[in-house]
């Protein structure tokens, strides 16, 4: 006779980061392999900034975030999050055996985020050599940009033409 034997998941394939908002991501990875019992849940696993693997769990290098999110399935969503930041993430299933090992961390999960608003726009005085009639000089501080090179400025003017 022979029998198999029902124990807890395999890892979870490597996560993928489908999408981001500037406080929340969407993931998705291959589901574990039951073995004999249902999966119960997914539970994820992120560390903001410099991590280093202390099993079982992330530990910050420096006070940074490290958070444990549950799912019910793939693909799954982390909210709360800080924008325009790098984190590591990793995945496990539990199903009535218990938890399954982790997944292969993610270390390039990263929420977007836009810009913050230019501060201290104004009027400049025109390099030599160019004519106030058809330029206009504007300076401002730049903004906080977490972390990204701003790769364009967007102007527009209003006012009075008389040509």
């Amino acid at each position: 006779t022979f029998q198999t034997l029902i124990s807890v998941p395999s890892a979870p394939g490597a996560i993928t980061v489908l999408s981001s908002t500037d406080v929340s991501m969407d993931v998705a990875f291959d589901a574990a392999k039951p073995h004999g019992s249902a999966i119960l849940s997914y539970t994820f696993e992120l560390c903001a900034l410099r991590c280093v693997l202390v099993n079982p769990s992330f530990s910050p290098v420096s006070p940074q975030i490290s958070l444990t999110l549950s799912a019910a399935s793939t693909p799954a969503a982390a909210a709360i999050l800080v924008p325009g930041q790098n984190f590591s993430l990793r995945v496990f299933a539990t199903n009535g055996e218990g938890n399954g090992p982790w997944s292969p961390v993610n270390e390039e999960a990263e929420t977007a985020a836009p810009p913050e608003k230019v501060q201290n726009l104004q009027q400049a005085d025109n390099p030599p050599g160019i004519d106030n009639a058809t330029a206009i000089n504007v300076v401002w501080d730049a903004p906080n940009s977490f972390g990204k090179d701003i790769i364009r400025y967007w102007v527009e003017m209003e006012g009075d033409s008389d040509s």
